[in-house]
């Protein structure tokens, strides 16, 4: 009897923590989030959020925690809690601003290295050799690689 009264004692101590986390703007799920526990600074438990941005905690031991919540792209998050409040824990994660100002157009490797002209020469050359004119194919292959070295050179 008394053993089973230590053992419900004991389970009355621990608690399971879930929760979600959320991008603020959106509302969508934050996959791979990074939760960590950490009782009194001290990390004690580590989590990620799966595809639905979802993550739990079992057997946390009574008392009160700091969660803090990770990933690139957003501001960290810390938030306070403690083992008496009930239900699940909604973290919204706000975007971190563009500290290179507003972005342009992206642009591949090969189009930023490659310039326009030699673009050109060398889909006139795949044209030519669909046409089977080889000729005419390394005419416009070696306009191309003598435009790309100029632009290097």
């Amino acid at each position: 009897m008394i053993t089973n009264l230590t053992i419900f004692a004991m389970l009355m101590q621990v608690v399971s923590l879930e929760g979600r986390v959320r991008d603020a703007q959106t509302g969508k799920p934050l996959q791979l989030v990074r939760i960590q526990l950490l009782s009194r600074g001290t990390p004690t438990n580590l989590e990620y959020t799966d595809v639905e941005g979802r993550f739990r905690f079992a057997n946390v031991v009574h008392g009160s925690y700091t969660i803090s919540a990770v990933s690139a792209g957003y501001e960290a998050k810390n938030i306070e809690w403690d083992v008496t409040i009930r239900g699940p824990l909604e973290i919204e994660l706000t975007r971190t601003a563009d500290r290179a100002g507003p972005s342009g157009s992206v642009v591949s490797i090969r189009d930023y290295l490659i310039p326009g002209s030699a673009r050109k020469e060398f889909e006139r050359a795949r044209k030519e050799i669909k046409r089977q004119d080889c000729s005419k194919a390394i005419g416009h292959l070696e306009n191309g690689l003598r435009i790309g070295r100029l632009r290097k050179g």
